[in-house]
């Protein structure tokens, strides 16, 4: 028997089982819309047979709460175990079925590969990146122009007035995280 067969039959099994002890809460329920119905109308305006019938349904509402109640404690945990069951065997086939599905085998393996790439490619990117901003902060020392930028900038006296000083800080630190690229958070 293959699994949707084996869980189908459990459908049905538990469904019938449900059915049966549904039964007396069914009749409970319908009695006591009925009790309702005649109490909206009120006992005065009632005829003979109408408060005949209610009083028929006052003696048997008991009677089937108590057999709903009983019913509830001695079959209720059987139909929820069964359903307890049903579940963890559906969940057990849902399982397999994922295991064993070759295009989602192939396709789990195929991103751990990209993932592997695209890791080695975020690597190799930021290190780029790196060593060209290094490259050009090199250059730039080269030149000449962080020693004139910190000379016109350490003028003493346009300090005291308040006046704007340069400062290499800026292009000094300059790492623009826009252009690095980040690693996925698991790695």
């Amino acid at each position: 028997m293959n699994k949707s067969e084996e869980i189908k039959q459990r459908i049905n099994k538990i469904k019938s089982n449900f059915n049966d002890f549904r039964m007396y809460l069914d009749e409970l329920e319908e009695l006591e819309n009925e009790m309702e119905l005649l109490n909206t109308i009120g006992r005065e305006n009632l005829s003979v047979s109408q408060i005949m019938r209610l009083s028929v349904l006052e003696e048997k509402k008991p009677r089937l709460e108590r057999i709903a109640n009983q019913n509830t404690i001695d079959f209720y945990p059987r139909i929820a175990g069964e359903c307890l069951l049903l579940n963890e065997f559906i969940l057990s086939c849902m399982q397999q079925e994922i295991i064993n599905d070759k295009g989602l085998v192939n396709l789990k393996q195929e991103y751990a590969k990209t993932e592997r790439k695209l890791l080695q490619l975020t690597i190799e990117h930021n290190k780029k990146f790196n060593n060209k901003l290094d490259s050009m902060k090199k250059e730039l020392e080269k030149l000449g122009y962080f020693e004139l930028i910190n000379d016109v900038g350490s003028n003493h006296t346009a300090g005291v007035l308040g006046m704007y000083r340069p400062s290499i800080t800026e292009v000094k630190n300059y790492h623009p995280d826009v252009y690095e690229l980040n690693t996925p958070d698991k790695f």
